[in-house]
């Protein structure tokens, strides 16, 4: 079930990838064989196999899980959405966290009179040239 789910978001990310570049019906490029080998495989690989799954999909459960798992698609990238937006706010904040501890260290050893051999990255040094 979940792989014809996945295979449902991949035809609609495609669907949109192409909307989003302009389908317009005044101009439009030559329909070639290379292009129409292009919608075949596309319609093998995409419409097929997500038939295929779904009839797998009511063989081994009943179509009513079929139907339901199709609506909970909105409910499952949700979750997943706001999982992905927590763990990068938490990576952000772990990254903040850790550049405000290496300058509190950097500013200790210059307090203290502890200058190493290497200057630090943000050290304002004067060279002469």
């Amino acid at each position: 079930m979940m792989a014809a789910e996945f295979t449902d978001v991949g035809i609609t990310i495609l669907s949109k990838a192409s909307m989003s570049r302009g389908m317009s019906i005044k101009k439009h490029p030559p329909l070639t064989i290379s292009i129409l080998h292009k919608f075949f495989i596309l319609g093998l690989t995409g419409v097929c196999f997500a038939q295929v799954l779904l009839f797998v999909g009511i063989h081994y459960s009943s179509p009513f899980l079929v139907v339901a798992m199709a609506n909970i698609i909105l409910a499952f990238t949700f979750v997943l959405a706001v999982a992905f937006s927590v763990i990068g706010a938490i990576v952000i904040a772990l990254g903040f966290y850790a550049v405000m501890w290496g300058k509190a260290k950097e500013g200790k050893k210059a307090e203290e009179g502890l200058e190493s051999s290497t200057l630090p990255l943000l050290k304002n040094t004067d060279i002469d040239v």
